[in-house]
């Protein structure tokens, strides 16, 4: 077998010759290329966020799935028909409800809305001295917040007293129960004064014979001012 032909060596003097004249023939044409910096907004430098794929399982580990316990029957305990409630409803047009201490007022604005069917315009919410949370909920300028109330006979206001607004209450509460199955409560918070009228007390047993033949269980009481108490007396149940 013939040797191999070994190849012949490059002397280093033209090797680092033909390497000046690609570097002297390089920077005669010179370097165009632009190299964009990324501007930096931040002094955090992050990773890249990964791909997290949702979980697969093979088979359930509950049995059945979990109920909502703060549901909307959960969130709106009762409403509040005491005084300043009824204030509430005639001069601002606003609700007012006991709430669960855990609902927030998003929840508050939709259960509202879909137990009773009315738009909300703002709810502001607060907790009592016995840690009750109370929610004042303003209805939309479309509603009036007193027809609301006897629709869904939560309960009847005779406002300042007067016969004929008693009577529209009743209305509209006929309208909503024509057979109620069972009697509700119907509370009538009125002047004092009034119950020393004879005009007054005359009109007073008209409306309450009307109530009977309604089946409405009634509640009539007014407020008294003792000292600096503010008492309750009832008149009629």
């Amino acid at each position: 077998m013939a040797p191999k032909a070994k190849k012949e060596a490059v002397p280093a003097k033209t090797e680092a010759k033909s390497k000046a004249l690609k570097a002297k023939k390089a920077v005669l044409k010179g370097v165009h290329s632009q190299r964009k910096k990324k501007i930096r907004t931040t002094p955090t430098f992050h990773r890249p966020k990964t791909l997290r794929l949702r979980r697969q399982p093979k088979y359930p580990r509950k049995s059945a799935p979990r109920r909502n316990k703060l549901d909307h029957y959960a969130i709106i305990k009762f409403p509040l028909t005491t005084e300043s409630a009824m204030k509430k409803i005639e001069d601002n047009n606003t609700l007012v409800f006991i709430v669960d201490v855990k609902a927030n007022k998003h929840q508050i604005k939709h259960a509202v809305k879909k137990l009773y069917d009315i738009d909300v315009a703002k709810v502001n919410t607060l907790i009592r001295p016995d840690g009750e949370k109370k929610a004042y909920v303003r209805l939309a300028p479309d509603y009036d917040a007193l027809d609301v109330a006897n629709k869904t006979a939560v309960f009847i206001l005779l406002g300042n007293s007067t016969y004929a607004n008693a009577y529209k209450c009743m209305d509209s509460l006929q309208e909503a129960f024509i057979h109620p199955p069972e009697p509700c409560e119907a509370r009538f918070i009125m002047d004092a004064h009034a119950l020393f009228d004879d005009l007054w007390t005359i009109q007073l047993q008209h409306l309450l014979a009307a109530m009977t033949e309604l089946g409405i269980a009634r509640t009539i009481f007014y407020l008294t001012l003792t000292g600096f108490v503010l008492k309750k007396k009832v008149i009629y149940t």
